[in-house]
Parts: structure tokens; C-alpha cells; sequence
């Protein structure tokens, strides 16, 4: 049974657990730290990180697993530690595309009603792998940063922009503008991926997970691709399919 205080509303704050997805907030002077929970063993590295960010020792408090469990959502792998922290402040698309260096090749991510926060999570931990610049989607259509969510990135939540926008079609338009190449991953499309040319700025599309992209932002596309792959499995989970397809654009920008 959950106790009062785990249900507790945190206002603008939440719990992260999991080893990488911790220290990567503790390391990230943009995540303000309230509170860590952790097993003793963790105690002289996280006072390393906190001396270096200038922050108060007093916020760690030295716990066993039950009661961090107790703090967290139920079936929370937290490997003996967790921090109460504020959100990341998401991104604005047009300081975000401003930002952006024209000495190298840039890609984006577009999540189109996307909506699973472990997949989320994994997507951000390949598109940080693949050196994706960030990650656009619409604050109608995309779940509150979570902990499972910041688990499944695997430290890589902290490492990338994430760009809150109220309209896909016209944030496409406007990366049209700036010089992306629009790429839609469309597995009813009959060009494959491996085939795709390398150009200076490339947008990826995804799809919701069971519906894919919608109609206007599949029309929004310059380009379709899909994913060889053979008949015996009739599709991949999207996660998977993302770290193929930056994978694919990552070896032709290299």
C-alpha cells in the first residue's frame, strides 16, 4: 500500500532514480536538486559532485532501499539511490534553431504523438548516442518528464534540448525554412533508408506507436523511408527503429 507520502505532490519537482539517470542530474548544473536518497556506498561520490556544483551536503540523506522504494512508484528499479529534482525547462524551437552551428551537419528528432515514456526514454538515449541535436514534439501529445521516463535515457535526458511546441505542421515549416530536409519513417513507403542522401540538416519523423505518423504530417515530409527487414517479425518496436534510423543518418554524416 502507498503511503501519504508517496503520493505527496511535488508541485514542480519529481523523483528520478537509477544510477546513470541520477548522477547525470547531479551533474547537470541546469537540474536543481532538492533532496538525495541514497545507500551509504554512493555517499563520497555524490559529495564530489556537490562540492564542484557549490550545493549544500545537507540535501543528501543517507537511506536503505525499502525506504527509497518507498518514495517511488511502484516496480521503480532505483539501485539504491534517488533525488528529488525540478524539471528541465523545455526549449523554444526558434532560440533553438538559432543556436545551432552552421559549421557542421545538424539533425533533429520529431515525435509525432509519441507517447510511451520508457520508449521516450530509450529514444533519447539513442539520439544522444547519434549526436541528435534535439528533440521537437507537442505539448499536447507528449507525457511529463517521469522517472521511468529519465531511467530508460540512461543519463541521456540531461545531455540533449528537448522543444516543446503547440503546432507540428508549422514547426515543420519553420525547419523547412532554416534548411532541414524533412525524413518521415514510414514503413508502407517503398524507399529503404540505406538509400536516403546525406544533406547538411535533417529532421527524422516518427510516428505515434501504433498509428504512425498522422496524414498532414506525412504530407509535411520531403522524404519517406523504411526499415528493410525480413518477413518474420511484421514490425520493430519504435525505439529500435529510431537507433536504426540515426544510426543510418549518423554514418552518412561522418
Amino acid at each position: 500500500m502507498r503511503t501519504d507520502n508517496q503520493n505527496k505532490n511535488h508541485g514542480n519537482k519529481l523523483w528520478l532514480y537509477g544510477q546513470h539517470a541520477v548522477f547525470a542530474a547531479l551533474h547537470n548544473e541546469e537540474r536543481k536538486i532538492h533532496k538525495i536518497l541514497a545507500v551509504e556506498k554512493y555517499y563520497d561520490e555524490i559529495l564530489e559532485i556537490l562540492t564542484a556544483r557549490n550545493l549544500s551536503k545537507n540535501i543528501i540523506q543517507i537511506s536503505d532501499r525499502v525506504a527509497i522504494e518507498k518514495m517511488l512508484p511502484p516496480d521503480s528499479i532505483h539501485q539504491g539511490i534517488a533525488v528529488l529534482a525540478d524539471y528541465l525547462i523545455r526549449e523554444n524551437l526558434n532560440f533553438f534553431t538559432a543556436s545551432l552551428s552552421e559549421s557542421q551537419k545538424n539533425c533533429v528528432l520529431i515525435l509525432d504523438q509519441v507517447s510511451d515514456s520508457r520508449n521516450i526514454g530509450s529514444i533519447i538515449r539513442s539520439a544522444v548516442a547519434f549526436d541528435v541535436d534535439g528533440i521537437i514534439f507537442t505539448k499536447s501529445n507528449f507525457p511529463k518528464e517521469n522517472g521511468a521516463m529519465v531511467k530508460a535515457a540512461a543519463g541521456g535526458f540531461e545531455k540533449i534540448k528537448l522543444i516543446e511546441v503547440g503546432n507540428l505542421a508549422n514547426s515543420i515549416a519553420h525547419l523547412k525554412k532554416e534548411g532541414f530536409w524533412i525524413v518521415g519513417l514510414d514503413a508502407h513507403t517503398n524507399t529503404n533508408i540505406n538509400k536516403l542522401d546525406s544533406f547538411p540538416k535533417t529532421a527524422l519523423v516518427l510516428g505515434s506507436e501504433g498509428e504512425g505518423m498522422r496524414e498532414l504530417t506525412k504530407k509535411s515530409c520531403d522524404f519517406l523511408v523504411k526499415i528493410p527487414q525480413s518477413s518474420n517479425m511484421e514490425s520493430l518496436n519504435i525505439s529500435n527503429a529510431t537507433a536504426i534510423a540515426l544510426y543510418e543518418i549518423y554514418k552518412n554524416n561522418l
